[in-house]
């Protein structure tokens, strides 16, 4: 992952090939990092199986457990303030969080000095969960890549991130889904994102289609033109009614997020693109007793490093991972 993307995870996050604007952090400042090194995570692999907004973004990063794979990505440190930021960032104060928590054995690579790291990483929720990959856009790639290049992850994991296939929609099917987006927004904002179910599923199944040969990319193209084309001119109309009316049109993001203090304990992270969730559980009362906890974190932070791990400074007497206060 980029350093000053994840620096900047607190602020407005904009993705304008999707016409999209998020809030990722209750309160809009930067994200403070106090060390990042490279490291990797044995028999676990990225994924990029997070639902996203097809097609010009199809998916997100994350971890998946797989025997014999390798999944790098960067050990960061943060606060425990900071890294509630990180979480907020990965849809941590939705109801329904896209990540969950698994425990993997973090290994730094080079000469940094330290042993293997306990990790607390992040997968993609059930709920959430392609049945299979996806294909990630060419934006959030470049930042994998990127970041892989800055972070210094082996050459031969850097030369497997360059290898991987960016979705590459169409002009037209680019402007006909950033019309649909500002429908999907307001329908997720109202809580009716499962009436966009099908059309998801629609346009993965295209997107299938299209992954076979390049003789099926065509085909491909005008059937998403078709199955956007009805919300395109929904989302058209909602962009027009506040222009005239001056209202601004809704985020993506949680409206209002839980406000709360934090304690002053130290946490530290390890970062793939994509996730987070709190995993601390220390307190200034107790500092003598807190101890290194990692947490192995993946892709989806538009980013760019192949894994995530956020490692956590954690009270001995550490909560139950599923529980979360």
């Amino acid at each position: 992952m980029l350093r000053s993307k994840l620096t900047n995870r607190g602020r407005i996050e904009c993705i304008p090939q999707a016409g999209l604007s998020v809030y990722p952090s209750p309160n809009g400042t930067n994200i403070e990092v106090l060390g990042m090194i490279p490291a990797r995570v044995q028999d676990h692999r990225l994924a990029f199986n997070l639902q996203g907004f097809p097609p010009i973004e199809p998916a997100m990063g994350g971890i998946e457990p797989e025997e014999g794979a390798v999944c790098e990505g960067a050990l960061v440190t943060l606060t425990r303030a900071e890294y509630e930021k990180v979480w907020a960032s990965e849809g941590g104060t939705f109801s329904t969080p896209p990540y969950e928590e698994i425990i993997v054995q973090v290994e730094p690579l080079g000469n940094q000095g330290l042993g293997v790291v306990e990790a607390v990483t992040l997968r993609t929720a059930p709920f959430f969960r392609l049945p299979r990959d996806a294909q990630p856009s060419s934006r959030y790639l470049t930042l994998l890549q990127n970041g892989a290049q800055e972070l210094g992850l082996s050459a031969s994991y850097c030369d497997k991130l360059s290898s991987l296939r960016p979705a590459r929609p169409s002009a037209l099917v680019t402007k006909l889904a950033r019309s649909t987006s500002t429908l999907n927004i307001l329908l997720f904002r109202k809580g009716l994102i499962w009436t966009l179910k099908p059309l998801r599923w629609g346009l993965y199944k295209v997107e299938a289609l299209a992954e076979l040969h390049s003789l099926f990319w065509l085909p491909a193209e005008a059937i998403s033109a078709l199955l956007l084309l009805p919300g395109a001119v929904l989302g058209s109309g909602l962009r027009g009614v506040s222009r005239l009316t001056g209202q601004p049109l809704p985020s993506f993001g949680p409206s209002s997020p839980p406000q709360k203090p934090m304690p002053k304990a130290a946490a530290a992270a390890f970062v793939i693109p994509g996730q987070s969730k709190r995993c601390c559980d220390a307190s200034p009362a107790n500092s003598a007793q807190v101890r290194h906890r990692s947490m192995f974190g993946s892709p989806l932070m538009h980013h760019a490093g192949a894994v995530m791990i956020l490692s956590c400074i954690w009270n001995r007497r550490r909560r139950s991972l599923g529980h979360r206060s």
